[in-house]
This record gives structure tokens, C-alpha cells and sequence, in this order.
């Protein structure tokens, strides 16, 4: 017999998979409906999310064998009508059949179960933090590219293995551009990444204002060439 603490345990995570269940239908299919709310036919349908798909068949086919167990050594359990995750929520109210079990595996290996069980269906129904992406690995010859997590100082290339903290990515971006000609799309781009973002119709005005003007004048309007470095001034300026 195991403490009653993680008996109470067992039941309560059983009962949190049983709560998120309707959670896990709906993550099943990404999307049911087209852009104009009306059903998607059979060619639009999008294809099941298959690692839900297989958690939730492991966890209804491991209630059934709990279940059949309950059904076969007790007098008072039926299985008449009882679908997921009803099964699961009665073999939670009834856990005490195993965790009160002599045999001590039999309670550990329930237990053990509903504890994988509440952690699986919580990690597939989690939204992973967005990345950021910090640009490319600062080591000499490395091809790299450093992305990190929200809420997470440094990123550490896949390539060599070193880190990088976003001051220090903004840092050298600003520098290694510091002496580069960019067209207007590539400022907006450049100066989202060292930092310092400014919207395309900002980076427009500075121009239509003779703010930035061009270091080469013979291009047409999109592909005409301007300093980034005085650009990425007029932003800091702009943020300060």
C-alpha cells in the first residue's frame, strides 16, 4: 500500500486529464472551418495532429485495461455506456482498488501512470514561446543562425555551441552594417533585427523628407541604395 497523499495524487491527475479532454478533441483538428466560417469540405479538410491522436488513444486504451480489471474484480463496477473520458473519470473515483493494493507494483505502476499521463496531455497542450530570431553566429567561419525563446537572455548556436545574448547579436549587427548601402526593405529588416525597428512607411518619410537620402540616385524608387548606418541613427533617435 502506498501513502494515501499519492494515492489522492493519482486520483487528482487522472481527474485534470479528464478535465482537458474536450482540449485535446479540439487540438486534434488545427481547424474545422474555412476562412469564411462555413465547413471545410473533404479535399480542404487538414489532417489529424497525430501525436494527440496517439496520446489519446494510449490514454483511453490504459482507463479500458483499468476498467476491465475493475469490472472483472469487483461487483459493483459497469461499463454500460461509459465512453472517454468517462471511462477515465470513473476509473479515477475508483483508484483506491489499486493504490490500496498489496501487491505494491500494481500501485506504484497506477500511479505512475496517471503522473505521465497529466504530464503528456499538459505538454501537448501547451503553446510553445514564441522564438526571436538574433541573426547569425558571431564566431569566425561558422554558418549558424541564433534564435532564442521569449524570456530567455541568450541564444546558443546549433553549429558551435556558443551563446549569445540579444545586447550583444544588436550589437554586432549594428556594427557589421554600420557600412552598408540597403535598399528600403533591407533597412526595415536590418533595423527590426539590431533593435532599433522603424516601419516601412517611417523609413519613407525620412526619404520623402530628405532625412535619408540616397548614396546612389540613378535606381529606381525600390532599389535605390541608402546608408544604413544614417538610418539606423535616425531610429535610435526616433526610440530615445
Amino acid at each position: 500500500m502506498i501513502q494515501t497523499q499519492t494515492a489522492l495524487e493519482a486520483q487528482e491527475n487522472l481527474r485534470h486529464v479528464v478535465a482537458r479532454w474536450p482540449e485535446l478533441r479540439r487540438a486534434l483538428i488545427p481547424s474545422g472551418a474555412g476562412s469564411d466560417g462555413m465547413p471545410r469540405g473533404e479535399s480542404e479538410r487538414l489532417p489529424l495532429n497525430v501525436h494527440v491522436s496517439d496520446l489519446m488513444h494510449e490514454i483511453a486504451q490504459q482507463a479500458e485495461f483499468y476498467a476491465h480489471v475493475l469490472l472483472e474484480e469487483t461487483d459493483d463496477f459497469r461499463l454500460d455506456g461509459l465512453e472517454m473520458p468517462g471511462l477515465l473519470a470513473a476509473v479515477a473515483e475508483r483508484h483506491g482498488h489499486f493504490t490500496a493494493d498489496d501487491e505494491e507494483k500494481i500501485a506504484f505502476d497506477f500511479c505512475d501512470w496517471a503522473h505521465e499521463a497529466v504530464r503528456k496531455v499538459d505538454r501537448a497542450l501547451e503553446k510553445a514561446p514564441p522564438v526571436r530570431y538574433l541573426g547569425a553566429c558571431r564566431v569566425r567561419g561558422c554558418s549558424g543562425e541564433i534564435h532564442a525563446r521569449e524570456g530567455v537572455e541568450a541564444g546558443v548556436c546549433p553549429e558551435c555551441g556558443e551563446a549569445w545574448t540579444m545586447d550583444e547579436q544588436r550589437a554586432f549587427l549594428a556594427e557589421a552594417l554600420a557600412g552598408r548601402l540597403a535598399t528600403t526593405s533591407e533597412i526595415v529588416t536590418g533595423l527590426k533585427v539590431a533593435g532599433a525597428p522603424a516601419s516601412r512607411n517611417t523609413v519613407r518619410q525620412w526619404i520623402k523628407r530628405k532625412r535619408l537620402v540616397p548614396a546612389i540616385d540613378d535606381e529606381e524608387d525600390d532599389s535605390r541604395l541608402y546608408s544604413f548606418a544614417d538610418a539606423y541613427a535616425l531610429a535610435t533617435r526616433l526610440a530615445s
